[in-house]
């Protein structure tokens, strides 16, 4: 049995950051994990169920712009903010006696696989038993219409806090019925994103795909075969370039973008599972 708490601490230029925590009696380890874009940390529920352990506790945030925490909807001034938010975020769990013993897993999904992988490459004291990536963005499935990605260019620097639709739909994230009409319900979600944060994510994939080679494990990455929202074949590319050998990619057949409330989820967390227990 888990207990949940929350807070709120300042961020990068003060941003008020939510995070929250559910934590066992006795945890043994820690999965520290960073959501996608437009999504927020209550969206992880199924997976924190999911691995019914009482060795495991989590700790989500809610990124700026997202979820519970400060900020306009899907803006943020420069990618980098993000990364800045993560060490944040990443020293506070580290200075506190409640987080600081354990053993830390950083897990990312979607945009926030790509937040994760930069921070650690960008970073070198980040210290981390080891990696899980869902989803994680390396390159783009979703067209993006022409006009968009020329208006981007011209509306960073003229309106940098426009946001423009993000072109998904709920059924490319999930095919459980159930699962999307909760987004549908869920205030918390958005589907807005700012030119500067479209043209940083961009800038973001391909420092991520230069530096690959450096990424140290154990790391897990997990897949769907066609994700029709982030490029499975950019993070094939991604993962084929890590030199670390501590790595395995799970792939997953007929799933959408968000792996972990999917239907058939169950293999998906009994993957993460035996992660955490082969490396403990």
């Amino acid at each position: 049995m888990r207990q949940r708490s929350e807070s709120f601490i300042p961020g990068f230029q003060d941003t008020k950051l939510f995070y929250q925590d559910w934590m066992p009696k006795h945890p043994k380890k820690l999965i520290f994990f960073t959501h996608g874009q437009g999504e927020h940390s209550d969206c992880y529920s199924r997976l924190i169920e999911g691995l019914d352990t009482n060795e495991v506790g989590f700790i989500g945030w809610d990124l700026r712009g997202h979820g519970k925490s400060e900020g306009v909807r899907g803006f943020v001034e420069n990618f980098n903010d993000y990364l800045l938010d993560f060490e944040i975020m990443y020293s506070h769990l580290k200075s506190s006696p409640k987080y600081q013993n354990l053993p830390t897993y950083f897990l990312g999904h979607s945009m926030g696989g790509l937040i994760v992988v930069n921070s650690v490459l960008s970073q070198r004291r980040f210290e981390y038993k080891g990696l899980i990536l869902s989803s994680p963005m390396f390159g783009i499935s979703v067209p993006v219409p022409a006009y968009k990605d020329i208006a981007a260019k011209i509306l960073k620097n003229i309106f940098p806090k426009l946001t423009l639709h993000n072109e998904l739909t709920y059924d490319m994230l999930t095919k459980d019925p159930a699962v999307v009409k909760e987004y549908e319900k869920d205030l918390l979600r958005h589907n807005k994103i700012s030119a500067g944060t479209y043209l940083g994510s961009l800038d973001a994939m391909r420092f991520a795909l230069e530096r690959a080679p450096d990424l140290k494990g154990p790391i897990l990455v997990q897949i769907p075969e066609q994700d029709p929202v982030v490029s499975s074949p950019a993070t094939q590319i991604f993962f084929d370039k890590i030199a670390d050998q501590q790595k395995t990619l799970k792939t997953y057949k007929d799933r959408r973008h968000e792996i972990y409330n999917d239907t058939a989820r169950e293999e998906v967390f009994m993957d993460v599972k035996d992660f955490l227990s082969a490396k403990s």
